[in-house]
C-alpha cells in the first residue's frame, strides 16, 4: 500500500480520511494512551533490552540481535518485536493505532507491516551463564515522534474518551489490521520513488541487475 501510486500526493488529515472510504495514508505526532491489559513495552522485553530504551514513553521497539563471532560455531540472530496502541494525531484530530493483540505480551499482530529507515542504534549485551556476548541494533518509536500509518481505517467506539460530544456517542479512526506504519524518514523514501517517472525506475532496475 505505501508503495502504490498514492504516495505522490501527501498523507490525507485524520479528519478528512474518516470520511474517505478505502485505503488512507495519515502523518501524525505519537501520543500514547493508557491501554487495558496491555503492558508497558519495556515490561515486555527479554534480555534486558528495556535497559536500552529512551527516557520518552516508548509504543514500539524493533531489535536485531546478532551472537559474537565463536570458533566452530554459528552466530545466530533474533529479531524481537515489540509493542502496545497508541493515538496518532494531527491539527485535524487524533486516530487509534492497534499494533497488538490483548493478552499477545506485546507482540505486533500479524497484520501490523513495519518500514523504518531511521538510523540504527548500536550497543552490545554482556555475556551471561547461558548466551554469548550479543550485538543489537535497535530502533523505537516514542511518543511526540511522527509517523506515516496506511490501511483502511473504520469509526470505532471511542473507549477513551478521545472524541465525541454530548449530542453523541463518542466514536474515532481507527487502524487495526491489515495497517503499515513507517517512519519519515522510510516515508520520504517511498515517496520520492514514487514521484519517479517509469523510464527513471526503469534505469535504475537495469542497472542493479
Amino acid at each position: 500500500m505505501l508503495r502504490g501510486r498514492r504516495l505522490s500526493q501527501p498523507p490525507d488529515p485524520i479528519a478528512e480520511a474518516a470520511r474517505r472510504r478505502g485505503p488512507v495514508l495519515v502523518r501524525g505526532e505519537i501520543v500514547p494512551i493508557p491501554t487495558r491489559g496491555t503492558p508497558p513495552v519495556p515490561a515486555t522485553l527479554p534480555y534486558g533490552l528495556e535497559a536500552l530504551l529512551p527516557a520518552k514513553e516508548t509504543v514500539l521497539a524493533w531489535f536485531e540481535l546478532e551472537e559474537e563471532f565463536r570458533p566452530l560455531a554459528r552466530a545466530e540472530r533474533e529479531q524481537v518485536q515489540r509493542g502496545r496502541d497508541f493515538v496518532v494525531a494531527d491539527a485535524s484530530g487524533r486516530a487509534l493505532v492497534r499494533i497488538s493483540a490483548p493478552g499477545a505480551g506485546g507482540r505486533l499482530d500479524d497484520g501490523v507491516e513495519l518500514t523504518l529507515h531511521a538510523p540504527p542504534s548500536h550497543a552490545e549485551l554482556a555475556p551471561t551463564a547461558t548466551l554469548p556476548r550479543r550485538k543489537v541494533w535497535w530502533r523505537a518509536l516514542c511518543a511526540g515522534d511522527r509517523v506515516i500509518v496506511a490501511g483502511r481505517p473504520t469509526l470505532a467506539p471511542d473507549e477513551g474518551g478521545l472524541g465525541g460530544s454530548y449530542r453523541e456517542a463518542p466514536q474515532i479512526l481507527t487502524f487495526s489490521s491489515g495497517i503499515e506504519i513507517c517512519d519519515e524518514a522510510a516515508f520520504d523514501h517511498l515517496a520520492a520513488w514514487a514521484r519517479l517517472p517509469w523510464y527513471r525506475k526503469l534505469s535504475v532496475f537495469v542497472r542493479n541487475k
